[in-house]
Formats: structure tokens, sequence, C-alpha cells
């Protein structure tokens, strides 16, 4: 455990830096060694997980942990320049967040995006109907991280 270490999330570039004694700030060439890293409130870990039937690694912010956790993984991309145009000046590229996506990690350490109910209803099989009748009761979504979080603490038992 390290502590009083300056860090910050790239979130272009899904890295996490830190800055050096002198100043000069570097990224964590490593980041599967780290089991978790804390920037202010917000607690991160680097996993493997499956987009479009691909494995990728990402940093994600942790929101609610448990026999399952749920994790968000937050977006940005660069919008190009424009040039000027009739009626319109140019502009400078910049950078656009992007709506943030939600990722389910289970104990086993498998961690996979959740971008439906169908999808969030095949990882908590286990828990289907009870799941099913909390969304509707609740009128719950699955793309409103307070939502998602109450579902998941649901099926956590908490």
């Amino acid at each position: 455990k390290y502590t009083n270490i300056p860090l910050r999330y790239n979130l272009y570039n899904d890295q996490i830096e830190f800055r050096n004694h002198s100043g000069k700030v570097y990224n964590i060439n490593n980041p599967e060694s780290i089991r978790a890293l804390s920037i202010g409130s917000s607690r991160f870990i680097y996993t493997e997980c499956v987009r479009n039937k691909k494995k990728q690694n990402v940093f994600a912010e942790v929101i609610s942990e448990g026999k399952v956790s749920l994790l968000k993984h937050h977006r940005l991309k660069i919008q190009q320049a424009k040039p000027t145009q009739t009626h319109q000046e140019s502009q400078a590229p910049r950078f656009v967040k992007i709506p943030s996506e939600f990722l389910i990690q289970k104990t086993d350490g498998r961690t996979q995006y959740v971008k439906n109910e169908k999808e969030l209803l095949s990882l908590l099989a286990d828990k289907r109907a009870e799941i099913v009748e909390l969304i509707r009761k609740e009128r719950l979504s699955v793309n409103d991280e307070m939502d998602l979080k109450r579902i998941v603490e649901f099926y956590n038992g908490n």
C-alpha cells in the first residue's frame, strides 16, 4: 500500500498517471500488478473484460462490491477540428464525453459489459425472477447508474 502519491485518471488514454518527486508525470506501466487505486473518493481497478466478443483491459471505477461488483468505465473521444464554412467559424479539436458504460464483475473475476436488461439478467440468472420483479416494481432502468446499483445491491443481499 502506497499513500500520498499524486494520481490522476487519464480518461482519453484510459491510463493512470502519477507524478514523481521532481514533478514529472508518468503512466503506470504494469497496471495488472495493482489490485486497486484510490483517487479522491473514487476507487479504480484494472480488469480484463469482454466487449463485442473481444477481450480488452480497462480501468473501471468501482461503484458497488459484493458477490458481483458494479463497475463504471468512463469514456472520452476527440471531436476532430472543423474548418471554416459559410456563416460558421472553424472549431478546434476538442474532447467530448461519451456516456459511461457499466460492467458486472463476478467473484471468479469474469467481467462483462451490461448494455441492456437482457444481458444483465443473463449475468444474474440465479436470481432472475426476483430481479425482474424488482425492476418492474420499482421501475428501474439498467441505463441509470443509481438504478443499476440498486439492482446489484439487491442481488448481493444488501
